[in-house]
C-alpha cells in the first residue's frame, strides 16, 4: 500500500468572522467530521475552481468565434486566431497604441 501524500500547508492566513458565521462553520465541520480550517480550504478550492472553469469557458467562446470567422472566409483573408484576438483586444486602444513604457533604468 502506498502512503497518501498530503499537500504541504505552509502558509497561514488570518480571517475574522462574526460569531454566527463561525458557529455555523463549526457545526458544519463537526457534522462532516473535519476541522473548520478544512472546511474553509475546501470553500476556497471550490471558488478558485470556478475561476478556472470561467477561463476555460471564455477560451471556448473565443475559439468558437475564431472558427466562425474561418467559416465566413476571414481566415482565408489572413486573419489568424492570434491576429483576431489581438485585434479584438486592441480595438479599444487609441490609434497608434499606448505610449512606450519608460526604460527600467529611468525609474
Amino acid at each position: 500500500m502506498y502512503p497518501v501524500r498530503m499537500p504541504l500547508l505552509d502558509r497561514r492566513v488570518q480571517i475574522l468572522f462574526d460569531r454566527d458565521t463561525y458557529d455555523r462553520m463549526a457545526r458544519t465541520a463537526a457534522v462532516e467530521g473535519r476541522s473548520v480550517g478544512s472546511l474553509v480550504r475546501a470553500a476556497v478550492d471550490q471558488a478558485l475552481a470556478g475561476q478556472t472553469r470561467s477561463k476555460r469557458e471564455a477560451l471556448a467562446r473565443l475559439t468558437s468565434r475564431a472558427e466562425h470567422a474561418k467559416a465566413c472566409g476571414q481566415q482565408a483573408a489572413g486573419l489568424t486566431l492570434e491576429r483576431w484576438l489581438t485585434a479584438k483586444h486592441d480595438s479599444h486602444l487609441p490609434e497608434g497604441g499606448l505610449p512606450d513604457e519608460p526604460d527600467a533604468d529611468a525609474r
